[in-house]
């Protein structure tokens, strides 16, 4: 029959308080130097990963206007209204009427 003592529940039941290279015994190392790899790593978390987020974002946003366009879906436009209206009067400012 074995008997549990109390620092049995805190170090578990095969933690040797006799050994001279305890957990005890060492500092615990809180930080652990940047290497290179950590560091491309984390440039490309925070730099690359972004930009590729915003490119897909924006021909994403390309794709469903050009789609909505061609699909005649709501009010979809070629250009503002303002262009359209510079562009209307150069139009016919080309083909000699006035507006």
């Amino acid at each position: 029959m074995s008997h549990h003592h109390d620092h049995d529940h805190f170090h578990g039941p095969h933690c040797n308080h006799d050994d001279e290279n305890s957990d005890e015994d060492r500092p615990m190392l809180l930080y652990k130097p940047p290497t290179a790899l950590s560091l491309l790593r984390t440039t490309a978390i925070n730099l690359i990963l972004p930009f590729i987020n915003g490119l897909m974002l924006g021909f994403g946003e390309l794709f469903a206007h050009e789609l909505a366009f061609r699909w005649g879906w709501g009010t979809t436009r070629v250009c503002s209204p303002s262009l359209s209206y510079q562009l209307s009067i150069i139009n016919s400012q080309s083909l000699g009427y006035e507006l």
